[in-house]
């Protein structure tokens, strides 16, 4: 995570490294010390007088208590505060401003911008996993002072600075592209623990034997990596970039950097691939990006992930496929991979090594399923044996032909964990995925907080992503601007005499 300057003055060191290399999701105890309301700093103003009093001891207690009462009601405005960022008062509050917290690591991070908290100490680590080995963060660092200072004397405030957003790099990335975590789910599944192999397509287009994906990573500087939706086309990239930074297995054989950029996120108008590196960069505070870029571009150091070419919006096609060319054509050293659907694939690009992501064997069934399963519950009762067991019953062998791709894998762990079963007939069984998914969400994340989507209901809902989903995938379009959205949303309200006509298109939009 990233802390601001001004959060050094209310935490020690070892709570400025440990949210430094925490995500955000971990959970913390942390000691914080709160400010005393404003009204016991300044000089008293008692509503009452000695003579009211027939004691001096009288007084004293009166006026003890009262400073009491405004110190409580000063404490109990900065609690609301904290409980609002989710953080649980585990002891301390009610008559001290010290008190012991306990929450996620980015909302003890978004206590620190409040001004009543004056200090806070990590008190009791839970989770912190070692995301960035020192080995990574040092090899990392290493090839950036190498490529960008040479032989030069560099200061030691400099390196500082170039470790410190190595690790940052490293753990931004594991953040990004390493995490599953789908609805319900107890943990995020880590993308390293699932296998991906491919095929590669020689020049006469004829499928070879399955290959270790890194090692045809390895092999082919160019790759263009092709596959249905949902095969793992991602996956792929996310895996090879994980392999490049840490080297922790050794298997990526390159003495490169990994970028990744998902192509539909950045297209538009301007749109540069050099650009999107630089900011890669620049978001985990490397020094003197830019001059780094062009030396690692030239001295052939980056390994550049694109995913998504199929994403980018027609308008802008053939300017990214363009942009695309130059980068590989003027920095031809460096590693390439580009990742796109079977069907929007149409040569763009000659000199690069097509390869097929290749169905699911087997063992990665067994292993994605025990994964997904693998909650405390779902352990002890055994969940994943028995959902594999089941898969592999004569009666469900066409079922067991969609767990070959990981998006129809998903689907069937879903219906599985809310069923205990698969339903025989295909349609059924996506059906049923999509009623859990719109359910769960709902469930989790909507109706019980928004009035919009309670009063227009969650089988409305789908009816209307229905209409939305059909007209798209009929004139066979992927994207749609918010204006056309809203007007669909319109004509849905309007044509349904059961929705409240004081539903507001914008409103229901924004909702779901």
């Amino acid at each position: 995570m990233r802390l601001k300057i001004e959060h050094s003055s209310k935490i020690d060191p070892y709570t400025e490294e440990t949210l430094m290399k925490a995500q955000g999701d971990e959970e913390v105890e942390a000691i914080i010390t709160l400010s005393l309301p404003q009204a016991l700093t300044k000089i008293p103003k008692i509503p009452f007088h000695p003579q009211n009093f027939t004691s001096d001891e009288d007084y004293r207690k009166a006026l003890i208590d009262y400073r009491q009462q405004e110190f409580r009601q000063g404490l109990r405005e900065s609690l609301k505060k904290l409980n609002k960022l989710s953080l649980e008062i585990v002891s301390g509050g009610k008559q001290s401003s010290v008190l012991v917290v306990r929450g996620l690591a980015k909302h003890l991070l978004k206590a620190l911008d409040l001004t009543e908290v004056i200090n806070a100490t990590v008190d009791r680590l839970i989770t912190l996993p070692n995301i960035a080995p020192e080995k990574a963060i040092t090899r990392i660092a290493k090839l950036y002072i190498k490529i960008l200072w040479k032989n030069q004397d560099v200061q030691e405030r400099q390196k500082s600075l170039v470790y410190q957003a190595a690790e940052q790099y490293i753990i931004n990335y594991d953040k990004l592209h390493n995490k599953l975590r789908i609805l319900d789910m107890e943990k995020s599944v880590d993308l390293e623990s699932i296998y991906t192999a491919v095929k590669i397509v020689n020049s006469q287009g004829i499928l070879c034997e399955r290959q270790e994906g890194i090692a045809i990573a390895n092999q082919e500087q160019y790759l263009m990596v092709l596959g249905q939706p949902g095969s793992g086309k991602s996956t792929f990239l996310r895996k090879v970039g994980l392999e490049a930074l840490k080297l922790t297995t050794g298997t990526f054989q390159h003495e490169c950097i990994p970028v990744f950029i998902e192509l539909k996120r950045l297209a538009k108008s301007n749109f540069s691939i050099k650009k999107a590196i630089i900011r890669e960069f620049q978001e985990r505070n490397f020094p003197e990006v830019k001059d780094f870029i062009n030396l690692a571009l030239q001295k052939c150091k980056l390994l550049i992930l694109l995913d998504g070419l199929d994403e980018v919006a027609t308008d802008y096609k053939n300017q990214v496929v363009e942009d695309i060319k130059k980068i590989v054509s003027n920095y031809s050293q460096n590693r390439f991979i580009i990742s796109c659907r079977t069907p929007a694939d149409r040569n763009y690009f000659h000199d690069f090594t097509k390869v097929f992501i290749a169905d699911f064997d087997d063992k990665q069934i067994d292993s994605f399923i025990n994964n997904w399963f693998r909650s405390y519950e779902d352990t002890e009762a055994e969940t994943a044996k028995a959902c594999w067991q089941l898969l592999n019953k004569p009666e469900y062998k066409s079922t067991k032909e969609l767990a070959k791709t990981p998006l129809l894998l998903t689907f069937l762990c879903l219906v599985y964990g809310d069923s205990q079963g698969f339903p025989q007939n295909r349609a059924n069984i996506y059906k049923e995925a999509l009623d859990i998914l719109l359910k769960k969400w709902a469930a989790q994340k909507r109706i019980k907080q928004d009035p919009t989507l309670r009063e227009f209901g969650l089988e409305r809902e789908i009816l209307l992503l229905s209409e939305i989903a059909y007209k798209g995938f009929k004139a066979n379009k992927l994207y749609f601007s918010r204006e056309e959205l809203l007007n669909q949303i319109q004509n849905f309200i309007d044509n349904n005499l059961n929705i409240s006509q004081q539903l507001e298109s914008d409103e229901v939009l924004d909702s779901i």
